[in-house]
């Protein structure tokens, strides 16, 4: 191998390595939302709530143990919330983002006690969020939420899960794999744990 092939080598390989680690950075405008979410680890429930009168609005009521502490957690001054808004938060079933999805996002700022460890409150109208801070994060939510399916019917699960992010990339997930159905006063329930 002459020098001038080394050195073309040489230079294909620092290029591939270059393209691969800028590939892999946020695009010019893009946020770091797109980092993928960190597994709660201890207990997870998921409670789906449709009503004949409104089949597309969804209630949701979710809470997880053992999920990760924000980034900042420790850092942030007490009375300054943990995470940065907007919130989004997706419940999606067996067939994943997209085609079977319900979503909110959350833009209240929220309120901050006793910093971290403490816990954040993100209250809107329809909508109520709960970070517990301690040596993990325990999050409980109560949500209605627009959906891409037409009801209950069209519901397939398990598995739930769930995706909750912020505007800085932090971003936790859970996942309910039994599901039992209830249908009472024209009311769908589905609670997944």
């Amino acid at each position: 191998m002459t020098a001038l092939t080394r050195g073309v080598t040489s230079v294909l390989v620092v290029s591939t390595a270059l393209v691969a680690a800028v590939s892999s950075l946020p695009a010019q405008g893009q946020s770091a939302r797109t980092n993928a979410a960190v597994a709660c680890t201890g207990k997870q429930r998921i409670t789906l709530q449709w009503s004949m009168k409104s089949p597309l609005t969804a209630k949701i009521s979710l809470s997880a143990t053992q999920c990760a502490l924000p980034p900042g957690c420790g850092t942030v001054p007490a009375g300054t919330p943990n995470l940065v808004s907007p919130i989004t938060i997706e419940v999606t079933d067996s067939h994943g983002p997209g085609s079977h999805s319900m979503d909110a996002t959350v833009t209240d700022p929220g309120v901050n006690a006793h910093g971290c460890p403490g816990h954040d409150i993100y209250l809107e109208p329809s909508k109520r969020l709960r970070f517990v801070y301690g040596s993990a994060t325990t999050v409980i939510g109560k949500l209605q939420m627009s959906q891409t399916i037409s009801g209950a019917s069209d519901f397939d699960g398990p598995p739930v899960t769930f995706t909750i992010r912020d505007a800085t990339g932090y971003a936790i997930s859970g996942t309910a794999n039994t599901c039992i159905p209830k249908i009472r006063s024209g009311i769908v329930s589905v609670k997944c744990f």
